[in-house]
C-alpha cells in the first residue's frame, strides 16, 4: 500500500475563501506577476476551474496511491483566506472514504483556534491538524499556543506542520518552518504525534536530530526531490528510525507519479522504500 500523507485537493469542491481573486491578491500582493508566483497561481486557478475531486482521487489511483490525506489551509488573520474550509475536506471525504482521509485546518492566532479544533474532530471527523507556520506566521515554540496542542492530545489526533522553509508564496516568513521551533513542543508533548513537512528543507540535519530525539517527531519527504542527493538517508538507517519517514507529494505541487518514482529511485534497501511509500504511514494512523 502507498500512502500519500499530505496533499491539496485544489479543484471545484475545494472552496477558496472569500473568493480565488481575494486568495491570490492577499496572499502574493506585489510579487503576484514573478516567474515563481505566476507558476503557482495559474495551476491553482486551472485545478479549481477545471478539476474534481473525483479527477484528483483518478489521478493517484492511476500513480498507484492506495490512500491519500487531503488538506486545506486556514490564513484568516494574517491573511482573511482560506484555501478550503473543514467543511469542504469532510464532504471530499465523505465522497471517497475509503480512499481519502481528511485533516483539518485551523489558525492557531484565531481567538476561536481551540473551539474551531474541537468542531473538525468531533463533528466533522476530521483526523489530524495540519499547520503552516510561515504562511500564519506565528512561533510554533511560543508557549501561548499550548491550548491547541493540549485539545490536539485531548483528541488524539497528529499534527502536521510545514517544516522548512516556504518558497510558493513570496510574502512568507522563513524562519517559522524551522524545525528546532518544533523541539520545543516535542519535548512538553511527548505523547503528541508531530509530523515535520517537505523534508525540512533545508535543514535536513536539524531534522534528523528532532526524529532521532524525539519518540513523537516524524518527517515527510515530499517536494524537494532534487535535494534528495543531499538528504542523510544513511543517519536514519544507522540509527534505527527508517520508521520516522513517510512519503507525501504536497500535490499539485509535484504529480504523484513523480513522488513515487523519486522515492523508488533512491540509493536505499527496497525495505526502507517500502517503509516510506506506505508502511510507515500506515502503522502510525492507524491505516486498515
Amino acid at each position: 500500500m502507498i500512502v500519500d500523507v499530505h496533499t491539496h485537493p485544489v479543484c471545484k469542491d475545494l472552496t477558496p475563501t472569500p473568493d480565488p481573486q481575494t486568495l491570490i491578491k492577499n496572499l502574493f500582493g506585489e510579487r503576484a506577476k514573478t516567474a515563481r508566483s505566476q507558476m503557482v497561481i495559474n495551476g491553482f486557478l486551472f485545478l479549481h476551474q477545471n478539476q474534481t475531486i473525483e479527477d484528483f482521487v483518478r489521478a493517484f489511483n492511476s500513480a498507484g496511491i492506495d490512500k491519500a490525506v487531503i488538506v486545506p489551509m486556514d490564513m484568516t488573520t494574517e491573511y482573511g483566506v482560506q484555501l478550503g474550509t473543514n467543511e469542504d475536506i469532510a464532504r471530499m471525504r465523505n465522497k471517497f472514504p475509503e480512499k481519502l482521509i481528511g485533516f483539518s485546518s485551523v489558525d492557531p492566532r484565531r481567538k476561536d483556534a481551540v473551539q474551531a479544533l474541537e468542531h473538525a474532530v468531533k463533528d466533522l471527523k476530521l483526523k489530524g491538524l495540519k499547520l503552516v507556520p510561515p504562511l500564519q506566521k506565528f512561533d510554533i515554540s511560543d508557549r501561548k499556543y499550548d491550548p491547541l496542542w493540549e485539545k490536539a492530545l485531548d483528541l488524539n489526533i497528529p499534527v502536521w506542520t510545514h517544516a522548512g522553509h516556504q518558497a510558493s508564496v513570496p510574502t512568507s516568513v522563513a524562519k517559522y518552518g524551522h524545525p528546532m521551533l518544533i523541539d520545543e513542543v516535542a519535548r512538553r508533548y511527548s505523547d503528541l504525534i508531530i509530523i515535520m513537512g517537505h523534508l525540512s528543507a533545508p535543514w535536513f540535519m536539524d531534522a534528523w536530530s528532532l526524529t532521532l530525539r524525539h519518540e513523537n517527531v516524524y518527517l515527510d519527504v515530499s517536494v524537494w526531490y532534487s535535494l534528495y542527493p543531499y538528504f542523510p538517508w544513511s543517519a536514519y538507517t544507522d540509527n534505527g528510525i527508517e520508521h520516522k519517514l513517510l512519503f507525501a507529494t504536497d500535490f499539485p505541487f509535484t504529480p504523484f507519479n513523480i513522488g513515487i518514482q523519486a522515492v523508488k529511485n533512491l540509493p536505499i534497501s527496497e525495505e526502507f522504500k517500502r517503509k516510506i511509500l506506505g508502511e510507515n504511514a500506515q502503522k502510525l494512523l492507524n491505516i486498515k
